[in-house]
């Protein structure tokens, strides 16, 4: 996203970066140290980030966004931190909330 708009924009990883030639990440969500304009919009340095560590450290921990457990069933449930929402077990997402309020 730029400007703080809502629409995506595509990247690609710079030719100059280690990871140029990665096709698969392992994780659709990448971490990246700089942003470059040229004839297209590129990303260097980047490192791909597990959807978990997401969930325990990223988006505010406020009154006003806060994380929230759904359940499903018995078993499983989707635990929803800011934009990110995620399956898991109902055991897995009441621990992962533990370690939010730790972190507070």
């Amino acid at each position: 996203r730029m400007d703080g708009s809502e629409k995506l924009v595509p990247v690609q990883v710079h030719p100059s970066s280690v990871s140029a030639k990665e096709k698969i990440f392992g994780s659709p969500f990448l971490l990246y140290q700089e942003l470059v304009r040229t004839s297209r919009l590129y990303i260097r340095n980047v490192s791909p980030v597990p959807p978990l560590v997401l969930a325990i450290f990223a988006g505010l921990l406020s009154e006003k966004d806060r994380a929230d457990i759904r359940r499903l069933s018995e078993e499983e449930a989707v635990l929803q931190v800011s934009w990110l929402k995620l399956t898991l077990s109902f055991q897995a997402c009441k621990k992962i909330m533990e370690v939010r309020t730790c972190l507070e």
